[in-house]
């Protein structure tokens, strides 16, 4: 047995909060199963929130760091359990360590690539717009774009929180009221309140009116400081009978700003990032806040941003002929790329990668199978899937914004849809034969 060295690569990076089992998975690189079993039975430092919600808690990456140095672990374990700080590659030490792909990018990683976007969405939020709504496929950055959004606000002195709606359990769900309760709870643990929740909740109003009353009264009125509140995954809320009332009271605090210009919803600014096409989340435009606001949508890399990150892999692709096979496979797809060049860096060659693309094999293998899962529960889109990468019309328009959402095909309209990359296109065609 033996202990995870700590890098000896300068001071520790201060610790952060990780608001969720899948925040706190993401920076050990591990699945929330895994994480959990280690906080039954090793000792993981992980809170729970006063309320003891079954699916809210939090942890210190700094509490994490130290226990991952305490831990005992089997001998080549090591590398792999250590967060993305305390790594370090041989073939890429002048960069430092390199971050394992999947999640969010920690915000002191040098692999994130900022993008146009990521200075309108910076922009917007300095400006206190009251709605900045960020949009992508899945795996796109949208996380990682919000995480940074949120930094920059509290590095200049802004309140802010952030919500993950899929950190949320399955009693935060049940109805409007356990969520907007969840919500306010979360809000209440990261910055100042006047009073609880609870405190400002009346059984005989409405979720929504008391929901807003505790916002106004005791969150807002807290702080003449602007609030910058994020919430991530805010799609995860569809098919629920209640979703059309938070997404309208979300709209509704953006009206206030201009009908009740002394009340404080102007020192409100709500971040939300979504995948699913607004029209897919609500359908009554005069109750979305999907159509007004600042929207920004995260499109994958550029062949230059794909370049980018190649040299901040240590360049393991050596000549543009090189760099356009991997765009040929993974076109700009960020996590795609990620991978491929984790994969480069530690051993793997582009004939492996092409190769694996064939056969979804290696380190993209898992990914294939996740997404292959999906459309095995989604027949129409399984078949719609298999129509575009024969080179036809995507058959359907809602089927088409269920694939496009999914990430797996680009295109402005079902007749020009195309498989979002080579790689795709390759499996799933091999996949229908």
């Amino acid at each position: 047995m033996s202990t995870a060295p700590r890098a000896d690569s300068g001071p520790p990076a201060a610790s952060r909060r990780l608001h969720s089992w899948k925040e706190i998975a993401d920076y050990l690189r591990r699945g929330v199963t895994t994480v959990q079993r280690w906080e039954r039975e090793e000792g993981l430092p992980v809170r729970r929130h006063r309320h003891a919600s079954s699916g809210s808690v939090f942890a210190e990456t700094g509490d994490i760091d130290t226990w991952l140095d305490r831990r005992s672990t089997p001998p080549g374990d090591d590398e792999e359990t250590r967060p993305p700080a305390a790594r370090a590659s041989a073939l890429t030490e002048h960069l430092g360590a390199l971050d394992p792909v999947g999640g969010a990018i920690p915000l002191d990683s040098r692999l994130y690539i900022e993008r146009p976007t990521d200075d309108d969405v910076h922009q917007a939020v300095g400006h206190g717009a009251g709605l900045v709504l960020i949009k992508g496929a899945r795996q796109v950055g949208k996380s990682s774009l919000l995480a940074r959004t949120l930094d920059r606000a509290r590095r200049a002195g802004m309140r802010v929180a952030i919500s993950d709606v899929q950190a949320l359990g399955s009693d935060d769900l049940r109805s409007a009221a356990t969520c907007f309760q969840a919500l306010g709870r979360s809000l209440a643990d990261q910055v100042s309140v006047k009073s609880p929740i609870h405190a400002d909740w009346n059984v005989q109003d409405s979720p929504n009116t008391n929901f807003s009353r505790h916002l106004q009264r005791s969150v807002l009125a807290a702080s003449p400081e602007p609030l910058i509140w994020g919430i991530d995954e805010v799609d995860r809320l569809v098919g629920r009978d209640y979703a059309i009332d938070v997404y309208g009271l979300f709209r509704s605090w953006y009206n206030r700003r201009a009908l009740d210009p002394l009340a404080p919803w102007r020192r409100l600014t709500l971040v939300l990032a979504y995948a699913t096409e607004a029209h897919l989340l609500i359908r009554d435009l005069n109750q979305s806040p999907f159509n007004v606001g600042v929207r920004v949508t995260l499109e994958d890399f550029t062949r230059s941003e794909v370049a980018a990150l190649n040299s901040r892999h240590g360049s393991p692709l050596a000549s543009d002929a090189a760099l356009d096979r991997l765009v040929a496979v993974a076109g700009g797809h960020p996590y795609l790329v990620q991978t491929a060049l984790h994969g480069l860096t530690h051993g793997s060659t582009l004939d492996d990668v092409e190769r694996d693309a064939r056969k979804g094999a290696g380190p993209l293998a898992d990914h294939l199978r996740h997404v292959a899962v999906l459309l095995e529960a989604d027949p129409a889109a399984r078949q719609a899937m298999r129509a575009v990468v024969a080179g036809g019309r995507c058959p359907g328009r809602d089927v088409f914004y269920r694939l496009r959402s999914a990430g797996l095909i680009v295109g402005d309209a079902p007749e020009d849809a195309r498989p979002r990359c080579g790689l795709y296109a390759a499996y799933f065609a091999a996949a229908g034969e």
